[in-house]
């Protein structure tokens, strides 16, 4: 199948507009990492062995299956946040 012009075009607008989300988004994670406060934020952290589901603003210490939460994330906004 060839593409003509207009939508090649079309196409590369779109992938743009996309990277240009992307970077906003990385820019706002390395301002998080340089901070220290990536998983720092009060929300929802969800344990990804057993689905522990705990409330606050760091992951809980240990998850029902007293596996560290260290293997977590966070939901916030569209935001998913995993922490390994």
């Amino acid at each position: 199948m060839l593409l003509k012009k207009n939508d090649i075009a079309k196409h590369l607008r779109a992938i743009a507009k996309a990277e240009e989300h992307h970077e906003g988004r990385f820019k706002k994670t390395l301002k998080e990492v340089e901070a220290g406060t990536v998983f720092k934020k009060e929300g929802w952290w969800i344990c990804r062995e057993c689905g522990y589901i705990h409330f606050g603003k760091e992951p809980s210490e240990e998850c029902l299956l007293k596996v560290s939460i260290k293997l977590s994330v966070n939901i916030e906004g569209d935001n998913v946040k995993w922490k390994n």
